[in-house]
This record gives structure tokens, sequence and C-alpha cells, in this order.
């Protein structure tokens, strides 16, 4: 399930008043919603009006501040929202750019993902310093426990 929105990306104000100007934009993010079960993965990819510098932590913060002040999710804690960044792709699969530029054209289009599409491999085990099982470094000397915070 996915839903495209030509929306001003520039502040959690002009993305909110991008939805409330369309009201087709309102019916369709309420469609989008009506029938979600919570936590979602939600995916973006985001239009960008200029090749400029963007941090993907800004912009689904204005999208999902903006979704949740607007009362189209219930809560934008980690509880409820996971946010995956979505590349395009060609034909043939293969991954074309990770965000898209288009001057006339920007907004984001944002996907639910079921969990089993994206879930990871399960890790390896390759002496990570703090496992489930390990202890907290002793302060003063910087070492586990168990061995070196070197390995």
């Amino acid at each position: 399930m996915n839903i495209w929105l030509p929306v001003n990306l520039k502040s959690v104000k002009r993305f909110k008043e991008s939805i409330r100007e369309t009201p087709k934009k309102s019916e369709a993010l309420e469609q989008f919603f009506r029938e979600v079960k919570y936590p979602i993965i939600m995916g973006f990819h985001f239009v960008l009006p200029t090749k400029g510098y963007y941090k993907y932590t800004s912009l689904i913060n204005l999208v999902v501040t903006g979704l949740k002040e607007l009362g189209f999710i219930k809560n934008d804690s980690i509880r409820h929202i996971n946010p995956v960044i979505l590349p395009t792709e060609d034909k043939q699969g293969n991954v074309l750019t990770w965000f898209s530029c288009d001057r006339k054209n920007s907004g984001v289009n944002m996907s639910i993902i079921k969990p089993h599409d994206i879930i990871a491999p399960p890790p390896k085990s390759t002496g990570t310093i703090f496992q489930s099982d390990d202890v907290a470094p002793d302060e003063e000397t910087m070492t586990l426990k168990t061995g070196s915070l070197l390995g």
C-alpha cells in the first residue's frame, strides 16, 4: 500500500498547509491510514525541489510530525512508526537513487511495508563489545569483566 503526496518539504507548517489546501490529499491520507495496525514500518522516498543538502532524519521527522499534528497517525514514537528509506529502481531491479529531484513536483512517496519484506538476518557472533549477556565495562580500566574492549 503506498501513497504519493506532492507536498512542501521545507517545514512542518508548510507541509500541513500543503495537505490542507487540497481536500483530495486529506481524503487520500485518511484512506491510507484507515486500517493501519500499529506498529507500522513506513517507507519513504523523497522527491526534493533541489539537489541541496538535506538530512533524512529531518525530512522523516517533518513528515511524521505533520501527519501526527493533522491527526492522521496516533503517535510518532518508535513504538508506532519505524521509518525506512526506499530507493527507486529501473525495470531490471537495479537501484537508481535513494532520493529524486524535481523542482516543480516535490513531495514524498510513502509505503506501508510488511515486516517479513525487510527483516534483517540474525547477527553473526563477531565478538561484539556489548551483547545481552555482557556486563558493563569497568570505568577505571575500560575492560569488560570478561576481557578487553578491544578484543
